[in-house]
C-alpha cells in the first residue's frame, strides 16, 4: 500500500482521537485546584513551554535524519506519560514533570505529521497541489474530536478533575497502535532508508540558517506566528476567563464545542474561500474579524461574553491552513521538519517568558487585562499581514510581489 492511501486516513483518524482531550474545559481550574494560585498554574505552562525550546530544534533534526513514524510513536508514548502524572497529580514537582514529558510528546510531532502529509502525497501524485486542500481536513478532525470531548469532559469533570485525565488514556493507547501502521515516505528528499545519503546535522542545521536568511516569505510567517503564539498565554487561561465573566462551569464544555466546531467550520472553508480572493486578503480580513469579536466578548458578559469569544475561532480555522501552506510551499523535505521545528520553538519561547508575567498580572489585577493585552498585540500583527507573498506569485521566482 502505496503511503498516499495508508498514511493519509490514518493521520486523519489519529488528529480525531488526538482531540478527544476530555481534560480541556477543567486543566486549568484542576491545576487552579492543586496549586492554589495562577501563578503556579502559568509557571507549570511555562516549564513545558521551556521544555519544549529546549527540545523543539533537536527534535526536528532527529525526524528529518530518522523519519517520521519513529518521531510519531515517541509523541504518543510520553503523551501517555504525561497523563499518568497528572493523575497523580497533588505536588507541583509531579505537575511539572507531566509537563516535561508533554513538551516531549509536542515537540516529536510537531511539524511531523505536516511533513508526513506533504511527503506522502508528493510520492503519489509527484507535486504538493492537493496539501491545502488534505491539510484543511486533517486540521478539521482534531475539533471534531475535542467538541464532543468538551462536552463529556465538562460533565465529568464536575465530578471529579481527575477523571477526564483517566478516560483520555483511552484514545491516546489507541493512537499509539495506530502509528504502528504509518509508512514512511520515499521521494527524492528522502534519505531515512538510505544511511550513507543522510545529511549530517550540521549539514541540516547550515542548510536551514541559510533559507532562513535568504527567505523573506519565510521570515514574515514565523514572525506572525511568533507573536501571536502569545494569544496562546490568554487561550490556556479561557476557563478562568468565563468565571470572571459570570458562566456557570456547565456551560464550559458547550463553549468549547462551539469553539472547536467553529475551528472545524473555518478549516473545511480555507482552502476554497483561499482561492475566491488571495491568501494575504484572506488572512487579513481573519484577523480583522477576530478583532471585532474579541472586542465584543470584553465590553460584554455572561454566556453573550462567551459566545463573541468562541466566534474567533473560525478566523484561527481559516488562517492557519493558509499560513501552513504558504510556508511549506517555501521549505524543502532535508530541512521541512527542522525549519517547521524553529518556528514552533520560537513560539515557545515567547510563550514560556511571559506565562508567569501574565499569570503574576492575573493574581494582582484580573483576567480582563489580559485579554486586552491580546487585543492590542493582535491589531499590531495586523500589519505584517501585508508583507506576505501571495501563493500565486510564488511558483515565479522571478516575481516579487510584496507590498
Amino acid at each position: 500500500m502505496t503511503p498516499f492511501k495508508r498514511n493519509i486516513p490514518l493521520i486523519y483518524i489519529t488528529s480525531f482521537l488526538g482531540g478527544l482531550e476530555f481534560a480541556l474545559p477543567i486543566k486549568v481550574l484542576y491545576l487552579q485546584q492543586e496549586l492554589l494560585t495562577i501563578f503556579y498554574v502559568t509557571l507549570v505552562l511555562a516549564i513545558k513551554t521551556g521544555a519544549t525550546f529546549a527540545l523543539e530544534l533537536p527534535t526536528g533534526i532527529i525526524t528529518d535524519r530518522w523519519g517520521r513514524k519513529l518521531s510519531l510513536l515517541l509523541s504518543s508514548i510520553f503523551g501517555i506519560l504525561s497523563l499518568i502524572c497528572y493523575l497523580i497529580g497533588q505536588y507541583l514537582l509531579i505537575f511539572l514533570l507531566a509537563a516535561v514529558c508533554s513538551a516531549i510528546a509536542q515537540t516529536t510531532a510537531s511539524g511531523t505529521s505536516t511533513s508526513l502529509v506533504y511527503e506522502s502525497l508528493a510520492q503519489i501524485q509527484g507535486k504538493y497541489t492537493s496539501f491545502k486542500r488534505v491539510q484543511s481536513i486533517n486540521y478539521a478532525m482534531w475539533p471534531i474530536g475535542a467538541s464532543i470531548a468538551s462536552v463529556v469532559g465538562s460533565y465529568i469533570g464536575a465530578i471529579n478533575y481527575r477523571l477526564p485525565f483517566l478516560l483520555m488514556l483511552f484514545p491516546s493507547t489507541i493512537v499509539l497502535l495506530l502509528r504502528f501502521k504509518l509508512v514512511e515516505p520515499q521521494t527524492s528528499e528522502n534519505h531515512v532508508n538510505d544511511p550513507d545519503s543522510r545529511p549530517t546535522i550540521s549539514d541540516t542545521c547550515r542548510n536551514s540558517i541559510n533559507l532562513l536568511r535568504s527567505n523573506r516569505q519565510v521570515r514574515i510567517i514565523i514572525l506572525i506566528g511568533v507573536f501571536s503564539y502569545i494569544g496562546e498565554i490568554s487561550h490556556q487561561l479561557k476557563p478562568v476567563y468565563f468565571q470572571f465573566k459570570g458562566i456557570a462551569i456547565s456551560y464550559f464544555g458547550y463553549l468549547y464545542a462551539l469553539a472547536f466546531i467553529a475551528v472545524f467550520a473555518g478549516s473545511v472553508l480555507s482552502d476554497p474561500l483561499s482561492k475566491r480572493m488571495t491568501e494575504r486578503h484572506l488572512l487579513i480580513s481573519c484577523a480583522v474579524f477576530s478583532q471585532i469579536v474579541t472586542m465584543s466578548s470584553i465590553l460584554t458578559t455572561g454566556l453573550l461574553s462567551g459566545l463573541f469569544l468562541i466566534c474567533s475561532s473560525f478566523s484561527w480555522g481559516v488562517t492557519w491552513p493558509v499560513l501552513s501552506d504558504l510556508l511549506n510551499n517555501e521549505l524543502e523535505g532535508n530541512n521541512r521538519t527542522t525549519i517547521l521545528s524553529f518556528d514552533n520553538m520560537m513560539k515557545m519561547l515567547i510563550f514560556a517568558i511571559l506565562s508567569p508575567v501574565y499569570g503574576y498580572l492575573v493574581d494582582q489585577f484580573n483576567i480582563l487585562q489580559l485579554y486586552l493585552l491580546d487585543w492590542i498585540i493582535a491589531g499590531v500583527l495586523i500589519l505584517p499581514l501585508f508583507w506576505i507573498r501571495n501563493e500565486q506569485s510564488a511558483a515565479d521566482p522571478g516575481v516579487s510581489s510584496y507590498i
